[in-house]
């Protein structure tokens, strides 16, 4: 015997072996079992249909979308996911055969000829989109804002809607959605009603109007809305302004408003030039004051008094700083005297 059934990890050799043993020859007695290594083995998760996602220990299911556990050992153990196969594929047939016959309704590309003729094996021979023509579909409708493979966002709604799982870009949860998407119903009838309002409003031919009927600024006639339409139904009123001949109205009065009062503004300015000529021929001199004889005195006056023959200067000495602080006070003082007396004081 080998050396190796002797190590302490014989026993958990022969569980990998268990458990890496294919499906076709697990149960056929007197058949030696196909036994995986682990890259055949994870080859084995990449290859199977059921499965999109799968780590060491676990594996997510997309036929019930749930992870399934593959035990602590061995690594990437097949026999767990091969038993739960069994199980959820035979729990779903019966529930999953319509979806399975309503996307298939979906993606064929011919209509079916007559919805009472009998159904022969030569109907179901039907011409299926490929998945390139599928995603091409969603990518150039306008509704669609971003297209998965299992799923597509709805622009109008801003929702998720799942696809098919078993195939890529099946177009039946789609297209019913769009039948019943809440993003493309109608405004209310109340908001309705105020766009055609603010439209009759903003329209410069309607001279009045009222929730029945309009008047037209042009000839005068009042449009009135048919029975049993809404309130400001603009149908009859389009109608009428595409035959009636409307013309913007010129202003004609507005120019020569415009050019009289230019003309009185440069009246005026002339004026009031003229009258400050007249008065004050120039701002920097004084009007001379004119005589008793009429005649302006010519003589300015002099600026300052000048001093007599009789004048000494005072002969003192230069004051000190006390004296320059008081010389301000003193000479307000002398001067105010002065004034008093009418006379100066050498």
């Amino acid at each position: 015997p080998s050396l190796d059934s002797f190590k302490p990890g014989a026993p958990d050799s022969d569980q990998e072996d268990d458990a890496s043993v294919g499906e076709s020859s697990a149960g056929t007695p007197g058949t030696p079992r196909l036994r995986r290594s682990e890259p055949e083995r994870i080859q084995y998760f990449k290859d199977h249909p059921n499965c999109d996602q799968f780590e060491v220990h676990r594996v997510h299911c997309t036929n019930c979308g749930k992870w399934i556990s593959l035990g602590k050992r061995p690594t990437y153990a097949i026999t767990p996911f091969s038993n739960h196969l069994k199980r959820c594929i035979k729990n779903d047939q019966p529930v999953q055969e319509p979806v399975q016959e309503e996307e298939e309704e979906d993606e064929i590309e011919e209509e079916t000829a007559s919805v009472a003729a009998p159904s022969t094996a030569g109907d179901r021979d039907r011409k299926r989109t490929t998945e390139a023509e599928r995603r091409a579909v969603l990518e150039a409708d306008p509704m669609v804002e971003d297209a998965r493979p299992n799923e597509v966002l709805c622009k109008s709604c801003r929702k998720w809607i799942k696809l098919a799982s078993t195939r890529v870009y099946v177009l039946g949860n789609w297209n019913r959605h769009k039948e019943s998407c809440t993003g493309l119903r109608q405004p209310s009838d109340r908001v309705a009603m105020a766009e055609r309002k603010l439209k009759v409003v903003n329209d410069p031919q309607a001279k009045a109007f009222t929730p029945r009927g309009v008047e037209c600024a042009t000839c005068g006639e009042t449009v009135r809305v048919g029975k049993g339409l809404p309130d400001y139904d603009l149908t009859k009123w389009n109608e009428h302004k595409a035959s009636c001949a409307y013309t913007e109205p010129k202003s004609i009065v507005a120019p020569l408003v415009n050019s009289t009062a230019a003309a009185v503004s440069d009246a005026v300015s002339a004026a009031t030039e003229t009258l400050a000529s007249a008065i004050s021929p120039d701002k920097g001199q004084k009007r001379p004051r004119e005589s008793e004889d009429g005649e302006a005195e010519t003589e300015s006056r002099p600026q300052t008094r000048q001093r007599t023959t009789n004048y000494q200067a005072p002969e003192q000495d230069a004051p000190g700083p006390w004296g320059w602080f008081m010389m301000p006070f003193k000479n307000f003082f002398r001067g105010f005297r002065e004034g008093l007396n009418g006379g100066s004081t050498s």
